[in-house]
């Protein structure tokens, strides 16, 4: 009963302010997904309205005893007082406090330092019992860190068709109430859906235009899903669809334009209100082409990047004009120069993807003090069995690099070593990533 009422305590602040309640900068997150949800109703409520639970960023995985490192908030306002708090592999707690940022005003997050080896789970935030461990570290002494940390792997995920390799990916990677679902049977929602579905801390699902793919129930069902994202006019993705989603108890928020260029507008001012940006007028904006999957699937993790620390509120398909103030991702064969601020273009897609992956470990670097390890590599000749990987390679600071089916270019070969980059994710089966490469990459290090 306490838990309820506090929860409609927090609704009711919601409705009350003329505004959603969004973060002030990169590293906070709106509390509701959009304005405009489908709701949900508390048990035993007529009332329809969007109850979100504590949701955060951080660190999975192994982790330097001593080292601190910082949490972020995912779709929960991280406040002055919140309290954050672990339990150790021997029941034993601590807590830690919301710290300011140094340039935010009045965004906070937490800085976890832990002072035992083991195994942590994050049990409570601000006093609450969380249900579900949302963060589960594992606590390793110094040489024990250094020695796992320098071990090289290569993984591949797939599934037998798009919309299962879709599946695949949020599988152990995801445990969220948001999904993002757009057509598996066009490339362009799904690219420029990347960065919401980062956002929100969601997977990216697939569906047929006209029925929902084998598996996608059960998928919801895991992930923990209530509420989604659909992306795309009913041309896309039919209205049947909707109904069906909509029947099935999920709250469903569908974001169309007329075209591809305008609902790609739609999806990143909806991704920029929750990151508490306004999208007026001419603002910062990285343009691709948006006619060709390639470059718009290798600038997502960089232009979402770009988005949280840059400010800036767009990753749209070009449509006919550039500023001084633009990125451009791309030749001028895919986008022409007109006058942008900046250009990242290589000789073809893949020395384009490599550029972009060169740029986006500098930024990374520089803006979060933060070294690129992980790399997701996918095909670059087709589109299907990549779409779900951009907010994978987001999530975990990844970059998205492009490969021929049958040969891996000298260039990625070396990036990968030169970088000490310590995991290689391959997206797809051995029909758009032979084995031949993937033994090539395990050879590199």
């Amino acid at each position: 009963m306490k838990k309820r009422v506090l929860s409609w305590l927090l609704v009711l602040a919601i409705l009350l302010m003329s505004t959603p309640i969004l973060a002030s900068a990169a590293d906070r997150a709106a509390m509701t997904p959009n304005e405009k949800v489908d709701a949900f109703s508390e048990e035993g409520s007529e009332s329809t309205v969007w109850v979100d639970h504590p949701r955060f960023l951080g660190q999975f995985g192994e982790v330097k005893l001593g080292v601190p490192f910082k949490i972020n908030s995912g779709t929960t306002v991280i406040t002055k007082d919140a309290v954050l708090t672990y339990e150790r592999d021997d029941k034993t707690r601590v807590a830690f406090t919301a710290v300011e940022s140094d340039v935010f005003s009045g965004v906070y997050s937490f800085t976890v330092t832990p002072d035992q080896t083991g195994e942590w789970q994050m049990v409570l935030y601000n006093g609450e019992p969380i249900e579900e461990p949302l963060m589960k570290l594992t606590v390793l002494d110094a040489d024990t860190y250094l020695a796992q940390r320098d071990r090289y792997q290569v993984q591949r995920i797939f599934g037998e068709d798009r919309y299962q390799t879709a599946f695949e990916v949020s599988k152990g990677v995801y445990r969220s109430e948001i999904a993002v679902i757009a057509s598996g049977e066009n490339f362009a929602d799904a690219l420029f859906g990347g960065p919401l579905a980062s956002q929100v801390s969601a997977p990216m699902l697939l569906t047929h235009k006209d029925k929902l793919p084998t598996g996608m129930v059960e998928a919801l069902k895991d992930i923990g899903v209530r509420f989604v994202y659909l992306l795309g006019g009913e041309n896309s993705i039919s209205a049947e669809v909707e109904s069906e989603l909509r029947s099935l108890g999920y709250g469903v928020n569908r974001i169309a334009g007329k075209d591809r260029i305008e609902t790609a507008a739609l999806i990143s001012s909806t991704t920029g209100s929750l990151k508490g940006v306004k999208i007026l007028g001419d603002i910062p904006s990285v343009l691709v082409n948006g006619f060709d999957f390639a470059d718009a699937l290798s600038a997502a993790p960089y232009a979402y990047l770009l988005q949280t620390i840059e400010r800036y509120g767009r990753f749209i398909p070009y449509s006919g004009y550039n500023t001084l103030q633009d990125i451009v991702i791309g030749g001028e064969s895919s986008v022409p120069s007109e006058g942008e601020m900046k250009r990242i273009a290589g000789e073809n897609r893949f020395e384009t993807a490599l550029e972009v992956a060169k740029a986006f470990r500098v930024l990374l670097k520089e803006r979060k003090g933060l070294d690129l390890r992980r790399v997701i590599l996918v095909d670059g000749t087709n589109y299907p069995d990549a779409l779900a990987a951009g907010p994978l390679a987001t999530n975990n600071y990844g970059a998205i690099l492009l490969t021929a089916p049958d040969q891996l270019s000298p260039s990625i070969a070396e990036f990968i070593k030169e970088n000490d980059i310590e995991s290689v994710t391959i997206i797809g089966g051995e029909n758009s990533v032979s084995k031949a490469v993937e033994e090539e990459l395990k050879g590199l290090r």
